[in-house]
């Protein structure tokens, strides 16, 4: 749809940690900045100390990418609640997109969701299915409901949006609070009050 030029109104933002490996964080952030479209800019925070390969490497891409990439970093760990609402507090685009270090995305991801969102200006919030994958896993398809019913029914039991997959307007997660430490529960605890404030979800069969 895109070429690879087209920079759009997105804001990608993904936290590292100590035991993320080089060749884990290299997949992710390639998946992102060459894919079909590109964020306006991708903003990633070291949550802590982390390995010298990928300090190295986190160093080269700010280096190499200009404006598009910035990296952030602390010397304690903070957790993951506190560094992805660091990252959205100095987000510039309109929409958020998450990512995490050891996940891939596919090249025409955002692209998809981008232009989904500004198709159906009433959603707030659009994820998407995942494939599992990993040492000793076998892989998997976690799918999830499409429609905003199916969606809060199924939240009351279980993740009704597979994080990582989340596209979301940034004032939709301003108006709920952000990201709250919630321990290993921080992003259902953000899509649960998206739920309950009645911020519109979809997810997309793809």
């Amino acid at each position: 749809m895109c070429s690879k030029s087209v920079f759009i109104d997105v804001t990608c933002i993904m936290s590292v940690y100590i035991n993320d490996r080089v060749e884990w964080v290299s997949e992710a952030v390639n998946s992102i900045i060459l894919g079909s479209v590109r964020p306006r800019e991708f903003l990633i925070y070291c949550d802590g100390p982390i390995c010298s390969e990928v300090n190295a490497l986190l160093k080269g891409y700010a280096a190499e990418a200009g404006s598009l990439i910035s990296v952030f970093k602390s010397d304690e760990n903070r957790g993951r609640a506190y560094a992805r609402q660091y990252l959205i507090q100095r987000a510039s685009g309109t929409f958020i997109m998450i990512m995490d270090a050891d996940d891939v995305s596919t090249p025409d991801r955002l692209d998809k969701q981008y232009f989904y969102m500004l198709n159906n200006p009433e959603v707030d919030v659009l994820g998407g299915w995942i494939m599992e994958f990993g040492e000793g896993v076998e892989s998997r398809l976690r799918s999830v409901p499409l429609v905003e019913k199916e969606i809060v029914n199924f939240g009351k039991f279980r993740q009704p949006l597979n994080h990582v997959t989340i596209l979301a307007k940034k004032s939709a997660i301003a108006d709920v609070g952000g990201y709250i430490d919630a321990g290993s529960c921080e992003d259902y605890y953000l899509i649960a009050r998206w739920m309950v404030s009645g911020k519109h979800l979809r997810n997309l069969p793809d």
